[in-house]
């Protein structure tokens, strides 16, 4: 009785494990360090701060923004933006900049570019799917214009 209890267990934490990394992850790490004016590692503690995303270095439009308290330690942070306001509105298909204020105080500057993980550049390959002219898109759809199309086959038929 108790080895049934224990496979019934068992199956039940891998059955979440997989279900919980089948989902990507709609976050982005940020990392940063914070220092007073005099350019000193903030004291050790929390510290409520706002993350904005604009689509210029200076001035623009604010395109997303979230509050999170975050702790710092030895001046150092590294927060999950996304977790409190979804990143979803952004397509992330043109240059962002990110502006970080700490609790009352003004935005700092200058705004920080955001850029691309290494392997993100392969990503830039399935934008250009439709460019030879033979495909189309029709919201998240991609269809052949013309032609088959193979799926294990490098000779679709008919």
């Amino acid at each position: 009785m108790c080895r049934s209890m224990l496979a019934v267990a068992m199956i039940a934490v891998l059955l979440s494990a997989t279900s919980a990394t089948a989902q990507i992850p709609e976050t982005m790490s940020f990392q940063g360090v914070l220092l007073d004016a005099g350019g000193i590692p903030v004291p050790n503690g929390p510290y409520d701060m706002t993350f904005r995303i604009y689509d210029a270095a200076v001035g623009g439009l604010e395109l997303w923004a979230e509050t999170q308290t975050v702790t710092v330690t030895d001046g150092i942070y590294d927060v999950h933006l996304g977790q409190v306001t979804s990143l979803s509105g952004l397509a992330f298909d043109k240059p962002y900049w990110i502006g970080i204020s700490v609790a009352a105080d003004p935005e700092m500057s200058p705004r920080y570019a955001l850029e691309t993980a290494p392997y993100a550049f392969r990503a830039k390959y399935s934008d250009a799917a439709g460019d030879d002219g033979d495909w189309a898109t029709n919201g998240p759809d991609i269809f052949r214009l013309e032609g088959n199309v193979g799926i294990g086959t490098s000779l679709p038929a008919e």
